[in-house]
């Protein structure tokens, strides 16, 4: 039977990996709005998280690398997350001694700093979990990280925005930067945990292999694919950014936007996961896949509502919130599950890996139309574009069908 602190292992080092995503991304956009930033800039920001979107590209360099110093007291695997939690420690800190209003363009260039060594420090644990593990505790473990992730975007996520209502930004930086310093410890006897457990040691793929293996399921991708994988989820990606401005800008408070738009959304999200689990054993997948992407454009509708209602209430944010949520969490449910039965070559791992990247690569440049969209246009008519490609977009689910079956 294997040790319970093997199952407390990659919670813990999901939750350090999922710390980091929000501070470069919703968070971030939180900070910003409350500060009055342009939409425009705040679309440009995304930006940032761009090294994400580039992961697959980062991956085949990671198994060789070593760190002077470290790399003889700790080991390669130890010493490269301590080196990058001690960066992202340091960055969250460089964070808390600059004004959105005055320092903007150190805030993006720590912000990016901050999502690159997130995304190498995903890529480095991901590689640990998958060289040192056996198949048979993959699964489970993948589940565990992903719960730790989701549990470390929640705290640096909406509890962090609900916590700037009364404390300063300045301060809360500074605690995650300690808290950071504090998991770069945890995360080395977690990783002792995994090579305890361990079942083998595959070190036996060079760079230039790696390298050549993901160009070639990148060229080996139907074009359909990469259209589905960018477009499936277009409208939600435009949608996030411009949220907390939008929200801030129809009269919410930034503790009711924390509360009941933040909050909401996740615990909506993760209901919705639920479902989807759920409806995966009761329905086909394309048509799952269909279905929840067309209610959840529909859901986008709400935003309307809102936008077009002269006076809001919490009620009417919490309903809507959890409507979008619930539906997008479904929707990406769905998603996440093709995308994983598209996966079928014996590089499952890289293939995923690559597919992800393509929608990271969405993820980052899409937003940056939607400030720019909000100006030429108003609110409604932006939420009702939105609403129009979501839709819109299920059509790729027709062109891509035979490679999603």
């Amino acid at each position: 039977m294997k040790s319970l602190s093997l199952y407390y292992a990659p919670i813990l080092l999901g939750f350090s990996c999922g710390c980091v995503m929000p501070l470069s991304s919703s968070t971030l956009n939180f900070w910003l709005a409350q500060n009055n930033i342009s939409l425009a800039m705040l679309g440009a920001m995304s930006f940032a998280t761009m090294p994400y979107a580039f992961s697959f590209l980062i991956s085949p360099y990671i198994q060789p690398l070593k760190v002077p110093l470290l790399h003889s007291i700790l080991g390669r695997d130890k010493s490269l997350v301590v080196l990058l939690q001690l960066i992202i420690s340091i960055t969250i800190y460089q964070l808390s001694t600059h004004s959105p209003k005055t320092s903007l363009h150190w805030i993006f260039i720590l912000t990016a700093t901050l999502a690159c060594s997130g995304a190498i420090l995903e890529v480095v644990i991901g590689s640990i979990r998958a060289h040192i593990l056996d198949d048979k505790l993959q699964q489970t473990m993948s589940g565990l990280h992903v719960t730790g992730y989701r549990l470390g975007m929640i705290v640096t996520g909406p509890c962090v925005a609900f916590l700037s209502n009364f404390y300063k930004w300045e301060r809360l930086f500074g605690i995650l930067s300690i808290m950071t310093c504090i998991f770069s410890v945890i995360s080395v006897h977690c990783i002792t945990i995994y090579k305890r457990n361990a079942s083998h040691q595959d070190n036996t793929h060079t760079t230039k292999h790696n390298i050549k293996s993901l160009f070639s399921i990148i060229l080996n991708t139907s074009p359909y694919v990469i259209c589905f994988l960018v477009f499936y989820r277009m409208s939600n990606h435009m949608m996030v950014p411009m949220l907390n401005p939008f929200l801030l800008n129809k009269g919410f408070t930034s503790l009711e936007v924390a509360t009941f738009g933040k909050m909401c959304g996740h615990v909506g999200s993760l209901l919705g996961s639920s479902i989807a689990a759920y409806l995966l054993g009761k329905i086909k997948l394309i048509r799952g896949l269909f279905w929840c992407g067309m209610i959840n454009a529909i859901a986008h509708l709400g935003f309307v509502f809102i936008a077009y209602m002269p006076h809001n209430s919490t009620k009417t944010l919490t309903i809507v919130s959890l409507a979008e949520s619930i539906t997008g969490g479904m929707a990406l449910a769905m998603f996440v599950a093709t995308i994983t039965k598209m996966c079928r070559s014996t590089e499952k791992v890289k293939q995923y890996a690559t597919y992800e990247s393509i929608l990271g690569l969405a993820r980052t440049f899409l937003p940056c139309m939607s400030g720019l969209l909000v100006l030429m246009l108003n609110w409604g008519t932006f939420f009702i574009l939105l609403t129009s490609i979501g839709i819109a977009s299920l059509l790729t689910i027709h062109l891509a069908k035979k490679h999603l079956c």
